[in-house]
């Protein structure tokens, strides 16, 4: 799937930041099982030819269908049966943690201990439909692995964690979706019920220590320059900056040597990538 600027960095950045801890699925497929629903509309004729709804198996819930139907067919009122959740959702990247696996360090690796969805990465104008679609998408992948997991005989899995990554606070989604601080998390972290697995993270709440910037990393703007200058100053081989250049080298025309990002985008992640790529190549110049 088609990838902008942000979505190709954070996604080559937290494969390499999880290569040992587990498996890291980029455009997971969700199949969803279709479904039928009742819905009632006004008759448009005596001979409507609208397709009857499903019958139910069980005789109470059947009991109830039909008389429910007496009173508002005599209202003027048809059944029609409507199918729903035919077409696939998608996932950005999903991450299943592997027993042997070494977490990835720092607060990357508390938000991945368990079956986690990680997208989108950035929203810069997110609200309540992001987070309804983030939760949708976990209900559904949940159901995929349940009749999966029934039809091998085997437990059905938790319910994975999705975590919403953002750069500013969101109060109204904050407070609609009951997503709280925890004093088990550091500030900036969010957690909501645990039967739906709904998080937060925001990002310019985060405490900048080198335990955040992993997921730091996955910012834009002022925010995405200060992590990517954190990164250049530690250790050659330590495991931030073989992510950063992972990133870089997705978002960038890598070839025998390095090339600037084009200087005409407009995209605050390309501009802040671009300085990020310029400052090494200057430190691989002889």
């Amino acid at each position: 799937m088609r990838h902008g600027v942000h979505k190709r960095f954070g996604v080559a950045l937290l494969c390499e930041a999880l290569r040992g801890a587990g498996v890291v699925h980029v455009d997971y497929r969700v199949d969803k099982k279709p479904e039928h629903v009742q819905v009632w509309g006004p008759r448009q004729s005596a001979n409507d030819t609208a397709p009857p709804p499903e019958a139910e198996a069980d005789p109470e819930k059947r009991r109830g269908q039909e008389l429910a139907a007496m009173v508002l067919e005599s209202a003027g009122l048809v059944a029609q049966s409507v199918r729903i959740g035919a077409e696939p959702d998608w996932l950005d990247v999903y991450f299943e943690p592997a027993a042997a696996g070494l977490p990835a360090p720092g607060l990357l690796g508390a938000m991945t201990r368990s079956p986690s969805i990680l997208a989108p990465f950035h929203l810069a104008k997110a609200g309540a439909r992001e987070a309804h679609d983030t939760i949708r998408k976990a209900l559904n992948l949940w159901a995929m692995q349940g009749r999966a997991a029934k039809a091998a005989g085997r437990r059905r899995p938790v319910m994975p964690a999705s975590w919403l990554i953002v750069n500013d606070p969101l109060p109204p989604v904050l407070r609609s979706f009951g997503l709280e601080r925890s004093p088990r998390w550091p500030a900036g972290v969010y957690l909501g019920a645990p039967a739906l697995g709904l998080r937060a993270v925001v990002l310019r709440e985060l405490p900048p220590t080198r335990d955040t910037l992993l997921v730091r990393l996955l910012g834009t703007g002022a925010l995405l320059e200060k992590a990517l200058a954190e990164q250049a100053a530690l250790p050659p081989h330590a495991l931030e900056r073989r992510a950063a250049r992972a990133a870089l080298l997705a978002v960038v025309a890598a070839q025998s040597e390095p090339v600037p990002i084009e200087e005409a985008s407009s995209s605050s992640v390309s501009r802040a990538c671009r300085k990020a790529y310029l400052r090494w190549a200057r430190e691989l110049e002889p």
